[in-house]
Order: C-alpha cells, then sequence, then structure tokens
C-alpha cells in the first residue's frame, strides 16, 4: 500500500491546477519594489582601504547606434535616469549586489556631481573618479603638444572639478569620494620611453 499512497502523491502533483486554484503573488508590486537607502547624504563613509572590497566600473552611455557620446560624464543630471532614483536605479542595484565602490572614467568640470556623490553616499558606495582626457589630448596646452608638461592643463581641470563638481564641500571632500585618478590607462597613453600616444 506504501507504493500507492506515493503513486498518488505523485500523480497529484502533476495535475493541473486551474488559476483559480493558484495565483502567484510578488512580494511587491510597482512602487512598492523601490527601496530607499536609510543613510544620509553626508555620512561618514570609510575609505576602500579600510573596508575592502569590490565594486563596478560604471559608464552606460545610453546610445543605441555606435559612434561618439556628446559627453562620458555618468555623475551628472542629464544621466540620472540611468543612476538615480526613480530611474533605472543602477546605484541601488550596484549597492544591493554587495559591491563598495563604482569607478567613474568621464568627468567634465562644468557639471556639477553632487546629486551622484549624494546618492552614492547614501547607498554607502564609494566612489573612484577618474580627471577625463580632455584636458590631456584637446583641451589648451594639451600635454602631448607640451613636452608632455601636463601641469597647467591638470591644474586648470582639477581646480575647475573642486569648484563645480561639489567634491569639496565646507573645506572637505565629499564623504563618497574615495580617490580621483590623474590619468585612466596611463599604459594606453604613453609609450615604454614615455613618449605620449596621441590618438588625435
Amino acid at each position: 500500500m506504501t507504493w500507492l499512497r506515493h503513486f498518488a502523491y505523485a500523480a497529484a502533483l502533476c495535475l493541473p491546477v486551474s488559476a483559480e486554484t493558484w495565483k502567484f503573488v510578488p512580494e511587491c508590486q510597482g512602487d512598492e519594489c523601490v527601496k530607499e537607502p536609510t543613510r544620509a547624504a553626508d555620512a561618514p563613509t570609510k575609505s576602500i582601504a579600510e573596508t575592502g572590497g569590490w565594486g563596478f566600473s560604471y559608464g552606460p552611455l545610453p546610445t543605441r547606434e555606435p559612434g561618439a557620446f556628446p559627453n562620458d560624464d555618468m555623475m551628472t543630471e542629464a544621466i540620472q535616469g540611468q543612476w538615480g532614483h526613480g530611474g533605472r536605479d543602477d546605484i541601488a542595484i550596484i549597492a544591493r549586489m554587495g559591491a563598495k565602490m563604482v569607478r567613474l572614467y568621464g568627468n567634465d568640470p562644468r557639471f556639477d556631481g553632487k546629486k551622484f556623490l549624494d546618492y552614492a553616499n547614501r547607498w554607502g558606495l564609494k566612489v573612484v573618479a577618474g580627471i577625463s582626457d580632455y584636458p590631456y589630448e584637446h583641451g589648451p596646452g594639451k600635454c602631448w603638444t607640451s613636452d608632455l608638461n601636463c601641469y597647467e592643463a591638470i591644474l586648470e581641470s582639477y581646480s575647475a572639478t573642486l569648484e563645480n563638481k561639489s567634491f569639496v564641500a565646507h573645506g572637505k571632500y565629499h564623504p563618497a569620494l574615495d580617490t580621483l585618478v590623474l590619468t585612466n590607462e596611463p599604459d594606453l597613453k604613453f609609450t615604454g620611453d614615455g613618449t605620449w600616444i596621441a590618438y588625435d
């Protein structure tokens, strides 16, 4: 009789179930699924050197066709639909995956980055930003036309970044900012003997 009970149970599992008797109910729907970070935008955050961990390189250029994008600064409000609350909310997704930092490459000093930095900090993410290639390759006093003397070009770019991007407030760096990389991918820009590789 034991085998008969097992057979009856197995057969019952295979019976079709109508929509009236079984219905999938998601844990949340629509706006209920949106999770808000609990930290304050100016909450102190330990550096990556202290916490360790891993992160994402972040550059979600919203293009549908191959070609150049007018600006690669992902911290701007123009890209908030990608990274921010009310849009795709990439920062929240990255934080929920367990990452500790997000690495950005483009950096246009003309645009403020406070909302991005605040939002990253609210999720407990550190930001590793980079000075873009513009002052090296395209700006006034670009390095590869001035015997690789980058001082003036980088001073101008970094000063504007500090002033306009909210990297500094009340005499301190923003708590989300962990590192500012002076040159992205230097091994692709300089040859072994220190010669600048121009891509113009």
